[in-house]
């Protein structure tokens, strides 16, 4: 049992290692973390602040919380998605499959989080929205 948020900490930490962290993301049940900290008296929120201190982040959905390694970054980049890379990228003449190769490169170093907002723009999207990204898809070159 947990008496401070270095010990609850501590025990996630371990928990996460089992689990195969840091090299993979780590889902727990967060309704149980939560009552284990206030069973003990602590604020979960001041547990997860500390571990983002300690380098590692989460996200939460509903019914778990994901741990996934903090980004390196250097300090003044966001973590996540790096759009200074899409600068230089020359999209008008690039097929498919360099396009979506360069997509998966992208998404390698978005967190949880982001990859979320990614999906909740896509269906935020009108009907009509979708329409016109899937013929902009197909009128592309496919590639080699």
């Amino acid at each position: 049992m947990a008496t401070s948020i270095q010990d609850m900490a501590d025990n996630i930490k371990r928990n996460l290692d089992k689990n195969g962290f840091p090299a993979a993301s780590v889902a727990l049940p967060l309704e149980k973390l939560y009552e284990s900290a206030h069973r003990d008296g602590l604020n979960f929120n001041k547990v997860l602040e500390h571990l983002e201190q300690e380098g590692i982040s989460h996200s939460k959905t509903a019914e778990k919380i994901i741990f996934f390694k903090k980004p390196d970054q250097n300090p003044n980049q966001k973590p996540g998605l790096n759009l200074d890379a899409l600068k230089n990228m020359d999209f008008q003449n690039m097929d498919m499959t360099s396009m979506m190769a360069q997509a998966a490169e992208l998404m390698k170093n978005m967190t949880p989080t982001q990859m979320a907002e990614i999906k909740q723009m896509y269906d935020n999207m009108s009907p009509e929205e979708r329409s016109k990204m899937a013929e902009m898809a197909k009128s592309m070159p496919q590639g080699k």
